[in-house]
């Protein structure tokens, strides 16, 4: 039993995304659902047609060719789940420079839209990001949005020119559960950093926030953060003073302001006592806008003191080679042979 625990492991290690084995089951029930199909169109035809027409019929059909199509196929699936599996073998030497690991946690609820600071929170936050993806090297960056939900809206790269893609495209209503959940937010950023990085890359969380927050469980999830040696470095995005909240038309013109149960207007202030806490808490640091300034150079210029600190600038690693090409080409000849050949008997000369 351990010798098969550890070849089994052995052909985990050997492919990227093992999960996709399930697909397998794919090739049973194809052979189930063919064989059903074969005998039962042999049933429907023993009902309508007389047996000398059947007979007609049949012999115009090659057996032999029916398994065959039957296998091509079978052999076509079998090398596409292979090739979803992403076979990784051989090693490949490579020079990589080494940066951090950041995921921007943004957020993104109504609170976003006050215009105590030019244009408003939201457009000043993404105004400073992508500043911050002008001059940002080597460091894969990610981004998760949050306001009464949390998802990762892109994952860790290097192509910062998809990250500038993806901030542009943030609004307060990429998220449709509004609200504040900052801690579920800090979940959901801790939990999208590669388990299976190179090695001690430096993980940040950068977010922007104003700290508005209608959950407990911040410090909960700063603990986890700081046990998993993640940084957070906040940068709260409004004013002490705050203004209303607006409610937008569909052209963004506000046309009312979000009120209590009373119908008072809600204002919303900058919440720096627990931006504070919490990046202190994880060992990162705290930056305001009450200037209009979100300090996001002094960021990262601190970023890469650490990246100077713990890591050399270059390195070499040695990488198995992915070789899913070889499995897809065999899934696309096996499928075409499938699609090409016919059931037809083979005219005699």
């Amino acid at each position: 039993m351990e010798n098969f625990l550890l070849f089994f492991n052995d052909l985990k290690n050997n492919f990227n995304a093992f999960e996709h084995i399930n697909w397998l089951m794919l090739i049973p029930l194809f052979f189930v659902i063919f064989w059903a199909q074969y005998f039962l169109h042999k049933k429907k035809m023993n009902s309508f047609f007389h047996k000398k027409k059947i007979s007609f019929i049949l012999s115009k059909q090659s057996f032999t060719k029916i398994i065959t199509k039957h296998i091509l196929m079978q052999l076509g699936i079998l090398f596409l789940v292979i090739a979803f599996m992403q076979p990784r073998w051989g090693v490949k030497e490579d020079q990589v420079r080494r940066g951090s690991d950041i995921m921007l946690l943004i957020d993104v609820s109504n609170s976003m839209l006050v215009e105590d600071i030019k244009p408003n929170r939201l457009a000043r936050a993404k105004l400073s990001i992508l500043n911050f993806l002008d001059n940002v090297r080597d460091h894969r960056i990610g981004i998760v949005v949050f306001s009464g939900s949390a998802y990762l809206l892109c994952p860790l790269t290097k192509d910062y020119g998809i990250v500038k893609k993806f901030v542009n495209s943030i609004n307060s209503k990429i998220v449709s559960l509004q609200g504040t959940d900052l801690a579920l937010g800090l979940n959901v950023a801790i939990n999208s950093f590669s388990k299976n990085d190179l090695g001690n890359q430096e993980k940040i969380i950068l977010l922007f926030t104003d700290g508005e927050n209608h959950n407990e469980d911040v410090f909960s999830q700063g603990e986890i953060a700081k046990n998993k040696t993640i940084k957070i470095f906040s940068i709260g995005v409004g004013t002490s003073n705050g203004e209303f909240i607006p409610i937008k038309s569909e052209n963004s013109d506000t046309i009312n302001y979000l009120k209590d149960k009373n119908g008072i207007p809600i204002i919303s202030k900058l919440d720096e006592k627990t931006l504070i806490e919490l990046s202190q808490l994880t060992g990162g640091d705290y930056y305001f806008t009450e200037s209009g300034f979100l300090g996001i150079n002094r960021i990262y210029d601190k970023i890469n003191f650490f990246k100077s600190k713990n890591q050399s600038s270059e390195e070499t690693i040695f990488l198995k080679e992915d070789q899913y090409q070889l499995f897809l080409l065999l899934a696309y000849l096996f499928l075409f042979a499938d699609l090409l050949l016919t059931t037809r008997k083979s005219l005699k000369k």
